[in-house]
């Protein structure tokens, strides 16, 4: 499934689902700091995951949910969001869930 702001990906039980939004308005853009401080305390009470580089930076959580495990998480950057929730079922499947969470990037076009 593909819209303008999100995109879903489904491989067996390995499901991707990934949005974007911008956050702010000319001349008022919130950094990167700014945004992943509100966002973070939105997570639940899983496993609590960090991230930082490359100009965008971002917490995630890792919990089980019925029989399977779910990734949830954003990435921030000045005036960006991206979130993702990454379902698998299979713990094996852990590194490859916060490898694609990692691989978020996200740019505003700052005018």
């Amino acid at each position: 499934m593909n819209r303008d702001d999100s995109i879903q990906a489904a491989h067996g039980r390995r499901v991707v689902y990934v949005s974007s939004h911008l956050v702010g308005a000319p001349g008022a853009v919130p950094d990167a700091a700014q945004l992943r401080g509100l966002l973070a305390k939105r997570l639940g009470s899983g496993e609590r995951l960090s991230h930082a580089g490359n100009g965008v930076e971002g917490d995630a959580e890792i919990a089980r949910v019925g029989d399977q495990w779910r990734l949830s998480g954003t990435m921030c950057s000045a005036g960006a969001v991206a979130t993702c929730v990454i379902d698998y079922a299979a713990a094996d499947d852990r590194a490859w869930a916060e490898s694609v969470w990692k691989s978020l990037w996200c740019e505003a076009k700052v005018e």
